[in-house]
C-alpha cells in the first residue's frame, strides 16, 4: 500500500513537472513571437507609459518624497497628540502611524507605503500593525482626484470632490470594519530629532522614482494590449478599473457615452470604484517598497476591494 502511494506521487509530481514545463516552453515561445511581432506596438505603449510617468507623476511624487522625508527628521510629534489617540481608538494601530497615515492619503500613493515600510524599519510599527495599516495609508492623492480627475478629465471640480469623499469615506469606514484589539498594539514612544540627509534622502528618492517609472511603463503596455485586442465590452471595463488606476480613470472617461447606454449612467461608479480600489499596479507598487524590510501584504487586497465597492456604493 506505501509502495503504491509512493508511486501514485512521483507520477503526480512527474506529470506536475512535465505541465509547468510544457507552460514554461508555450510562455517563452510566445513571449518572443511577441517581441518579434508586435515590438513596435509594445515600444509605443511603453513610451507613452514612461511620458506618464514623468511629465505626470514624477514632477509631484519627487517633491513628496522630499517633504516626507524632511518631515521624518524632526520625529513624530503626533504619539503625544490628541489625534494620535484617535487614531489609535479608530484603527487600533499605534500612533507613530498616524504620520504615514496622513502622508499617504495628502500625497497619494505610493508615499503610504513607503512611510509604512520606513516606520517598521525604524521600530515604529510592529509586524502586525505596518501590515494592517499599509492599504488604508495607500490612497490617491488629492491633487490627483480633485485636480487631474475631476477638473482635466470631468471638466468640473465638484464631481472630484465627491470622489475625494467617497474614496476617504471609503478608507475610514473599511479600517472601522476590519480593526483589531489595541490589546497588543506595543506602545512606541516617541522617535528623538535626526539630522537631515539630503544626500541620502536624494539617492533613495532616485530608486523610488526609476521603481515608479517600471512599473506605470510596464503596465501602460499590458493596457495598451488589452484595450486592442479585448473585444467584449463589459470585460474590458472590468480589466481596466483592476489593473492600473490612471489609465482606467481616464479609459472610463473617454467611454463615458457608451457607458452610460450600456451601463445607465453608471460612468461614475467605475471611476469611483477604481480610485477605491488603486489597481494592481499600485499593488505591487507597494509591494516593492515593503518588501525591502521584510513586510507582507497581508489583507491589502481584501482592505482595498472592499474600499473599492464603498467607494462605489458611495
Amino acid at each position: 500500500m506505501t509502495e503504491a502511494v509512493c508511486t501514485r506521487k512521483k507520477e503526480t509530481r512527474m506529470c506536475g513537472g512535465v505541465v509547468c514545463r510544457a507552460v514554461s516552453t508555450l510562455w517563452l515561445f510566445g513571449v518572443l513571437g511577441f517581441s518579434l511581432f508586435f515590438s513596435g506596438e509594445v515600444a509605443g505603449y511603453a513610451i507613452e507609459g514612461m511620458a506618464l510617468a514623468v511629465f505626470s507623476v514624477l514632477p509631484t511624487a519627487i517633491p513628496s518624497m522630499l517633504i516626507c522625508d524632511l518631515y521624518r527628521s524632526f520625529g513624530h510629534p503626533e504619539n503625544l497628540s490628541i489625534l494620535g489617540r484617535i487614531f489609535r481608538g479608530m484603527y487600533g494601530v499605534p500612533p507613530s502611524g498616524l504620520r504615514a497615515y496622513i502622508l499617504g492619503n495628502l500625497f497619494g500613493f505610493p508615499m503610504g507605503a513607503r512611510e509604512v515600510g520606513i516606520a517598521y524599519r525604524d521600530g515604529q510599527l510592529s509586524r502586525e500593525d505596518a501590515e494592517r495599516l499599509l492599504p488604508l495609508a495607500t490612497n490617491p492623492s488629492p491633487a490627483f482626484v480633485v485636480g487631474a480627475v475631476g477638473g482635466a478629465m470631468m471638466g468640473d471640480l465638484g464631481r472630484g470632490i465627491l470622489l475625494l469623499a467617497c474614496v476617504w469615506i471609503s478608507s475610514v469606514a473599511g479600517g472601522l470594519i476590519l480593526r483589531k484589539s489595541t490589546a497588543k498594539s506595543q506602545g512606541f514612544s516617541v522617535v528623538s530629532r535626526q539630522n537631515y540627509n539630503i544626500v541620502e534622502s536624494i539617492k533613495g528618492i532616485g530608486g523610488a522614482s526609476l521603481t515608479i517609472i517600471s512599473f506605470i511603463s510596464a503596465f501602460s503596455v499590458l493596457l495598451g494590449i488589452c484595450e486592442k485586442y479585448i473585444v467584449f465590452a463589459p470585460a474590458k471595463y472590468a480589466v481596466f478599473a483592476v489593473l492600473e488606476v490612471a489609465g482606467g480613470v481616464s479609459f472610463f472617461l473617454k467611454n463615458e457615452a457608451f457607458l452610460d447606454g450600456f451601463f445607465g449612467s453608471f460612468s461614475g461608479v467605475f471611476v469611483a470604484f477604481s480610485l477605491g480600489f488603486g489597481g494592481v499596479s499600485v499593488m505591487l507598487q507597494s509591494a516593492a517598497f515593503v518588501s525591502e524590510y521584510g513586510l507582507k501584504m497581508r489583507g491589502y487586497l481584501r482592505t482595498k476591494l472592499m474600499q473599492g465597492v464603498l467607494s462605489a456604493l458611495l
